[in-house]
């Protein structure tokens, strides 16, 4: 029989070797489909124009040799109109490399273990009350333990027996810790907000609802350049406004200009009149009542940093009724030799003893008449919302961020979901 059982296991080795030779020649089928449609997956989770958004596969477009995606057909389309506004919202594109594991030497282990020692020993150096506190207590009590217990009544010998005690021993130690604990607390100067320099509020206006500089809660990047673009946000909440309330109400375009208007670069000269540009523009679709002509005309930009006494502040220039404004404050000129920092801190906002709304610093930095990279002109919010509240409140009401649009036919009119006190009036 043993010679047929040799027979019998031949065909098995030879479906044994057939199949691994198969599974090493013969490529693998991907469950993903066409290589091409795994490619034309999205590289990006959120939309680079609307970053709160998560992008959809059905709104793509190439980018770099990427396939980006999209939360809708409109962003799509302003990304492709100008990609370089976005693209520092979309994810990197650098591989990440696996960390090469390195074999830890005995002396780098040896030193690593000592570390929490080290740690415990740089704490005791800075507290050296503490530390001779709890060495003469654990000193008394290592005494304690090596005298021998004698029978008598004497304070020494109740002294020892209470040493000996290790919930006396305990207690003292914590509570040696607690009385560190409460003098560094009491001791610890109070966390306040660095005041902007030259910023106060206007004369006569309330300040109720006032907050430092809005940062980092609604600006989520260092501003650059001598043109930026912020958004300014609605604050009703309600299930039949459009995104449940948070869409864009306006836009600011702040940037610094030469006196024909067009937008200082760095390496341009300085040595001209230089000037503060802000142009607001009303988003689509948002309520006519709030930028009315009586509204807006009350609205003002405010040199606050001032140091002549006949600045006035500076009304709006209306370039398309209820939709578009501007205004334009001189800012100086610098002087063709050596560095010069021109920097100024102004307020846009109501003129009727009400406070200001929004702040604009900037810093231009020239060195012989040239600009220099570092100059830089920013926007923030100067009071919060009287509605809104959260860790997410300050960018949901003003943001260096795109802020949705409300789509057409996605509008509504009613004036108490408005925050109107009374219906705006008809065109």
């Amino acid at each position: 029989m043993a010679p047929v059982r040799t027979m019998m296991r031949v065909p098995y080795s030879i479906a044994a070797g057939v199949i691994l030779f198969a599974s090493l020649n013969v490529p693998a089928q991907s469950n993903d489909g066409d290589p091409k449609t795994a490619d034309a997956r999205p590289t990006n989770e959120f939309c680079p124009v609307i970053p709160d958004q998560v992008s959809d596969s059905q709104f793509t477009t190439t980018y770099e040799g990427r396939t980006i995606g999209f939360c809708c057909a409109d962003c799509a389309r302003r990304f492709e109109a100008d990609p370089e506004s976005y693209a520092n919202n979309l994810p990197p594109t650098r591989p990440i490399i696996a960390p090469v594991t390195v074999k830890e030497s005995w002396d780098e282990y040896f030193f690593r273990q000592l570390q929490p020692l080290a740690k415990a020993s740089g704490y005791a150096a800075n507290r050296p009350w503490l530390t001779a506190y709890l060495v003469a207590v654990i000193a008394l009590a290592a005494l304690s333990y090596r005298r021998k217990p004698v029978a008598t009544r004497h304070w020494s010998d109740r002294f020892q027996r209470t040493m000996t005690r290790p919930t006396i021993l305990a207690i003292l130690i914590l509570g040696g810790l607690c009385v560190q604990f409460a003098v560094e607390l009491n001791s610890r100067p109070p966390a306040t907000s660095p005041p902007m320099q030259g910023f106060e509020s206007p004369v006569g206006a309330s300040t109720h609802g006032h907050s430092a500089i809005a940062w980092p809660q609604s600006l989520h990047e260092i501003p650059r350049g001598l043109a930026n673009v912020y958004y300014r946000g609605n604050d009703e909440r309600s299930e039949m406004l459009f995104n449940g309330g948070r869409y864009r109400t306006a836009t600011f375009h702040i940037s610094i200009r030469t006196e024909d208007g067009q937008e200082l670069k760095p390496g341009a000269t300085a040595t001209q009149p230089l000037f503060l540009h802000c142009r607001i523009v009303r988003a689509p679709n948002t309520a006519r009542g709030f930028f009315t002509k009586d509204r807006m005309a009350h609205f003002r930009l405010h040199r606050v940093d001032a140091t002549d006494e006949k600045s006035v502040p500076l009304s709006l220039t209306t370039l398309r009724d209820e939709w578009e404004w501007e205004v334009r404050a001189p800012i100086g000129t610098a002087n063709a030799t050596n560095y010069q920092g021109l920097r100024g801190v102004w307020h846009l906002g109501s003129n009727n003893n009400q406070p200001a709304h929004y702040g604009i610093q900037y810093v231009v930095h020239s060195q012989d008449g040239k600009v220099l990279p570092q100059s830089v002109v920013w926007m923030f919010a100067i009071y919060q919302s009287p509605i809104l509240d959260g860790p997410t409140s300050d960018a949901e009401w003003f943001s260096d961020r795109p802020i949705p649009e409300i789509p057409d036919g996605k509008g509504v009119s009613d004036p108490k979901l408005l925050g109107l006190s009374k219906p705006a009036p008809k065109k």
